[in-house]
């Protein structure tokens, strides 16, 4: 299955309930439950589409746990 408006996709992590994606220019988007921000929006609101996620910027690798996200810049900071 294809995700609708994504592209250029170098990564992906995945949990029950929420998904994110890196593009190859460094951005994070986000969908799926997000009932305790796991989705990095500021927003504890369902999304059924990526939202690219705008405080994160020049992110090489994320990782998904139950109701958090993480990720890493360039710079290997988390």
């Amino acid at each position: 299955m294809q995700v609708s408006g994504l592209a250029e996709v170098v990564s992906i992590a995945a949990r029950v309930q929420h998904s994110l994606a890196v593009r190859s220019d460094g951005t994070i988007w986000a969908w799926g439950n997000n009932g305790k921000g796991q989705l990095g929006d500021g927003i504890e609101v369902l999304r059924s589409t990526p939202l690219q996620v705008s405080s994160l910027t020049g992110m090489i690798s994320i990782s998904t746990g139950n109701r958090h996200s993480l990720a890493v810049r360039a710079d290997g900071t988390v």
